[in-house]
C-alpha cells in the first residue's frame, strides 16, 4: 500500500472512531446540536452501520435529507446470551452504566493505533 493509501485509510478510521464516540454520547445527532459529528456520520454511514449491527445489535438510521441520525439501542428481539454479567462477586447482570463503559472501550481498542 502506498503511503498516502495508508494515510487515507488511518484518516477514514480516526474518523470513523469519532463518529463512533459521537454516536455513543448522544444517539440522537441533529444538524442544529452538532454539525460537524453529524457530517462524519453521514459520511461514513454504511461502515458505522455495520459496526454497530456487528459489534451491539444496534441499529443505526440515518436521514441526511431530515438533518438527523439516531442510533437505536435496543433491539427487536432478546438475545439469549443477555445479560451480560459480572465475572467477579455476585455475577449481577450489567446495567447501563456498565454497558456503556463496554461500548466505550470497544470503540477505543478498534481505534488504530499509533506508531
Amino acid at each position: 500500500m502506498s503511503r498516502l493509501a495508508s494515510q487515507l485509510a488511518r484518516q477514514e478510521a480516526e474518523e470513523i472512531a469519532l463518529a463512533i464516540r459521537a454516536l455513543l454520547a448522544a444517539p440522537l445527532l441533529t444538524a442544529e446540536r452538532d454539525m460537524v459529528a453529524l457530517d462524519l456520520v453521514r459520511r461514513h454511514g454504511e461502515a458505522l452501520t455495520s459496526w454497530f449491527d456487528e459489534n451491539c445489535g444496534w441499529q443505526l438510521q440515518v436521514e441526511p435529507r431530515r438533518g438527523y441520525a439516531r442510533l437505536h439501542k435496543t433491539t427487536p428481539t432478546p438475545d439469549a446470551t443477555r445479560p451480560a454479567r459480572r465475572l467477579r462477586s455476585t455475577r449481577a447482570p450489567f446495567d447501563r452504566r456498565r454497558y456503556a463503559l463496554l461500548c466505550v472501550i470497544a470503540a477505543e481498542l478498534s481505534r488504530p493505533r499509533a506508531r
